[in-house]
């Protein structure tokens, strides 16, 4: 109904539209109240949703991560070996980091994924994460060991990006390189989802996505024979010795072990180009092969020297040897002097004493037994000079890093 021309409004639309201004600027008094460190907006109708939305902050962020501390800690926790394990049933976990040999139910050397006994418990309900987008920055949670106890922390990603893996057989998710991260961490995403664990891939970090570790983990399980080893060390096809040998792929060969499988059959320096007509393109194409052997397994390799190329048939020797201290009770180092730095490490043979510390090819020893800056017949008398179970401790300079191992006779 109108009046001289001019509409009329209702009472019951005046009590509406007086509530609605009410209630905006009740809220706004609110917010106001609430959020006294925040700037107020000019007018408060189209912000009162924004001035009652609280700021993002690192708070927040420690929250999430309480907040999904239980099923994280019911999931992970360290191992016999004092490394970060997955529980994956009753009495078993996965972990990248094996321990004592005696606690290993099952072992993938190709990637190091390792089934552990673990103590009885509830099994977690774990979910794996499948993220629509990859390249996307966020944060994730990595469950790191704090002595016996796991402690979570944010990291910032700045992307995945998946990359084909030749060791577990599928696609990783690489890291940018700025983000570094331990081998063996399992990551969670800030809402309880499982990521995957850590790795190492073409040098750089990268996350083995839940999904894939689950096939692998599934795999190794239904892994029937026992395991084999050929006793033979390889190292990446240089541009020079690529040049050098003729070589157009494979993997050099840099020690066989004098009581393996390839002893007598291969020399150092002679480049591999190929298990069983499979080309080996890269040093993770050769453990995805060799890594996975069975004891009694006959391997036929194309083998490239100076005089040309030839094929060798190697079978497999049992893994198990590699435990039994009479195989290779030698040092096992080739080392040359660095006056007044110590001795770098030119080659180290498979299962001998220095393998088994850890030691590997391009450390230098700069401390050994006391003796500074040792020489590598100094290293030797030392070791010689021990009795039988001593131990020889040294020190060693690893690119920029410095690190303490004990060689065991």
């Amino acid at each position: 109904m109108a009046i001289s021309g001019r509409p009329v409004i209702s009472r019951e639309t005046r009590r509406l539209l007086m509530t609605i201004v009410l209630a905006v600027t009740a809220l706004w008094v609110l917010a106001r109240i609430r959020f006294q460190e925040r700037p107020a907006a000019s007018t408060p109708v189209p912000n009162v949703l924004a001035q009652l939305r609280p700021a993002s902050s690192y708070a927040d962020l420690a929250r999430l991560i309480a907040d999904i501390r239980p099923l994280v800690t019911a999931a992970v926790s360290a191992s016999p070996g004092g490394a970060p394990a997955l529980r994956i049933r009753e009495g078993a976990a996965v972990t990248l980091r094996p321990g004592p040999a005696d606690t290993r139910l099952a072992m993938d050397r190709a990637t190091g994924l390792t089934i552990v006994q673990y103590p009885h418990g509830e099994m977690p309900g774990l979910l794996p994460w499948a993220p629509r987008v990859l390249d996307y920055p966020r944060y994730l949670v990595a469950a790191d060991l704090a002595g016996p106890h796991i402690a979570l922390r944010p990291v910032f990603i700045g992307g995945l990006f998946p990359v084909t893996s030749a060791r577990w057989l599928g696609e990783v998710w690489a890291l940018p390189r700025a983000t570094v991260m331990t081998p063996g961490t399992f990551v969670f995403t800030t809402e309880s989802a499982f990521a995957g664990v850590t790795t190492i891939h073409d040098g750089h970090s990268a996350i083995v996505p839940a999904a894939l570790l689950f096939s692998a983990v599934e795999r190794l399980q239904k892994r029937r024979g026992e395991a084999g080893e050929l006793g033979i060390a390889i190292q990446l096809l240089s541009p020079a010795i690529a040049l050098a040998s003729g070589a157009a792929t494979g993997v050099v060969v840099s020690a066989v072990d004098p009581v393996g499988a390839a002893a007598g059959r291969l020399v150092p320096t002679e480049v591999i180009e190929a298990i069983d007509g499979e080309d080996m393109r890269s040093p993770d194409h050769w453990h995805a092969r060799a890594g996975r052997v069975n004891a009694g397994d006959t391997l036929t390799l194309r083998v490239r020297d100076t005089k040309g190329v030839r094929e060798v048939e190697i079978t497999a020797t049992p893994a198990i040897a590699a435990s039994r201290p009479a195989d290779n009770a030698s040092l096992g180092l080739r080392l040359r002097i660095i006056p007044r730095v110590g001795s770098e490490v030119l080659s180290v043979q498979p299962r001998s004493r220095a393998a088994r510390a850890e030691i590997r090819q391009g450390d230098v020893l700069t401390v050994a037994g006391g003796q500074p800056s040792p020489t590598p017949a100094q290293v030797a008398r030392v070791f010689a000079a021990l009795p039988d179970r001593g131990s020889l401790l040294v020190a060693i300079a690893r690119g920029p890093e410095h690190h303490v191992a004990v060689i065991e006779k």
